[in-house]
């Protein structure tokens, strides 16, 4: 702060102490560091310690997110085989078990009006609201929901928190590829 800013907020009360003040600024205002505005030694530390905690932040945020694989990834490993790579239905594994075969993917939308349904799409993924009348139980379709749980802390809060990234990744890139 310069002395005419300590004098205008009030921190200077009589002339006594603004003499003092005056000449300890003086005194002060030869040193180059301290003279210059925003050249504070203690401004300095303090943006020193913001930038530091900020880049410990970000390292420790892109390890947690680098874990997660992302939806296409996802997809790739554990869809493509019987959807295939690009979504049609017409995977590898596609006419394995008589009498079933996978959904093109890429009409979502489009079978339901233009939009995409979130949350019924992702009841099909985790497979937790199967039920005899309205989804047969002998599916290939797998149980996501129950395969992505993590192994050792099953249905914890981590691994639910865990199921629910992944099959959002996966939602956001089944949208991605829908036609228009």
């Amino acid at each position: 702060m310069r002395y005419s800013e300590y004098r205008r907020c009030g921190y200077l009360r009589n002339r006594n102490m603004c003499s003092i003040f005056l000449s300890r600024f003086q005194g002060m205002a030869k040193d180059v560091r301290v003279a210059q505005p925003g050249r504070s030694p203690h401004k300095m530390l303090k943006r020193a310690g913001v930038l530091v905690t900020a880049m410990v932040f970000l390292l420790l945020a892109g390890k947690v997110f680098a874990a997660e694989p992302s939806g296409a990834q996802e997809y790739k490993d554990n869809c493509a085989r019987c959807h295939g790579a690009d979504a049609t239905g017409k995977g590898q594994d596609a006419d394995n078990k008589p009498g079933y075969h996978p959904a093109d993917l890429t009409h979502i939308s489009k079978d339901h009006g233009g939009t995409f349904p979130h949350q019924e799409i992702y009841d099909v993924i985790d497979g937790g609201k199967r039920l005899p009348a309205h989804y047969n139980f002998n599916s290939p379709m797998p149980l996501w929901g129950l395969s992505y749980q993590l192994k050792g802390k099953e249905y914890s809060e981590e691994s639910e928190a865990a199921v629910k990234r992944k099959i959002n990744a996966l939602l956001d890139y089944l949208e991605s590829i829908q036609e228009k």
